[in-house]
């Protein structure tokens, strides 16, 4: 296991725990948005927006980067960006299926890319203590009182 992976476990781990020490109920959020960002076959978040780019949806995925309104990407969306055997991946690990897995990227993966971008602008790295507190306030959102 390398230094990213171990790092990004403990970012995961801090997020996923809830008060009590049981398990949030956003942890298949943060879960699934670490697993993209850190997937070898998509290459991080600037691979993901190639992966988006390459399927005609550049336009799309260019709205989560800029300033303006993020457009809303549907999970059909998703599974034909992301691919079904990736997607499947996703699932096997994540103990659900892969319309499931699109469905929880289609809510999340827009205001994840909006939140790793500030600037309007890839980031050169991904900053680790950065994304934790983004999935930690974007898990609050997800999160139901």
């Amino acid at each position: 296991m390398g230094l990213l992976d171990q790092l990004a476990g403990q970012v995961l781990g801090s997020l996923t725990t809830g008060q009590d020490g049981g398990a949030s109920q956003a942890s298949p959020l943060i879960t699934l948005a670490t697993q993209l960002l850190q997937n070898p076959e998509l290459g991080g978040l600037s691979g993901l927006v190639k992966a988006f780019e390459d399927k005609g949806l550049g336009s799309l995925v260019a709205s989560w980067i800029g300033k303006g309104e993020n457009l809303p990407i549907s999970a059909d969306q998703i599974m034909a960006v992301l691919g079904p055997a990736l997607l499947q991946k996703l699932a096997d690990t994540n103990g659900s299926t892969p319309e499931q897995e699109a469905a929880v990227v289609s809510e999340a993966l827009p205001q994840l890319v909006d939140k790793l971008t500030p600037d309007g602008q890839l980031p050169a790295q991904l900053d680790l203590g950065g994304l934790g507190s983004i999935l930690g306030g974007l898990a609050q959102g997800f999160l139901k009182p």
